[in-house]
């Protein structure tokens, strides 16, 4: 009977170890000790650090698989444990999609090429505005990629209903463009001065006035919200909703 009892135990515990949660940190602000006094680091993977010490003003910041947040911020040493214990569940699935987006970033799986128009996207340049988005029109700052055996870089845009390519031959990785008026834009950067643009891949963006601009950040009010208990900063914010939902400021 008793060796029944024990085995009754063990196949109720088992499926409850099996299924503890893995974290992964994504973001540490100040010292944070972990495993043989080493410093935790983003992409760390909690479980493997028996336990962690913050010091006074420091910061951790964990995540699992199914977009739960976990958060230390005050000084002490914690458990694995007990870390599991400061579980929060997003108010948002805005939210739980870009933490799990992060998820992915941290353990690899989100490719490092995407495929625009038959291109990769290690052979695009063109960063910001990131493609197909919204951009508060107070003048674009167009932002690229450098390349150390480039020496200059020419860059091309359009508005809506031009018909050729304005070009602009610059030694930086950005160029500040005069205020459009409401329109979509399509622009390239290219390291040839005369490139076929037909093979050349195009971003497109679209300027919206301030009342556009706020009608759009309503929706994102509960991720805000939830990324601000996550001590994101307002301008981290800002380039989380840009990068995932293409609504952007100006840099």
């Amino acid at each position: 009977m008793a060796k029944l009892f024990i085995g009754l135990m063990f196949l109720f515990i088992t499926p409850v170890i099996f299924a503890q949660e893995s974290l992964y940190v994504f973001q540490v602000k100040g010292n944070v000790e972990g495993k043989n006094k080493l410093f935790v680091q983003k992409g760390d993977k909690l479980n493997e650090i028996p336990s962690i010490k913050l010091a006074e003003g420091a910061l951790l910041n964990c995540i699992d698989e199914s977009g739960n947040s976990y958060t230390i911020n005050k000084k002490g040493t914690y458990t694995y444990a007990d870390i599991l214990k400061k579980v929060k569940k997003p108010k948002s699935q805005l939210t739980v999609t870009y933490l799990r987006y992060l998820w992915n970033e941290l353990l690899g799986v989100k490719g490092s090429t995407t495929t625009i128009a038959g291109v990769f996207r290690g052979d695009v340049l063109m960063s910001y505005p990131p493609d197909s988005a919204f951009v508060l029109n107070k003048g674009v700052r167009l932002q690229w990629s450098s390349d150390s055996e480039v020496t200059a870089y020419f860059v091309f845009y359009k508005s809506e209903g031009d018909e050729e390519f304005k070009k602009i031959e610059t030694k930086n990785t950005h160029l500040e463009i005069e205020e459009f008026e409401k329109t979509s834009i399509e622009w390239a950067v290219s390291t040839k001065p005369f490139p076929n643009l037909k093979n050349v891949p195009l971003f497109t963006f679209t300027t919206i006035d301030s009342n556009e601009w706020k009608d759009k950040q309503k929706s994102f009010k509960p991720l805000k919200s939830d990324l601000k208990r996550l001590s994101f900063t307002s301008e981290e914010i800002d380039e989380i909703i840009c990068e995932m939902h293409k609504v952007c400021k100006n840099k």
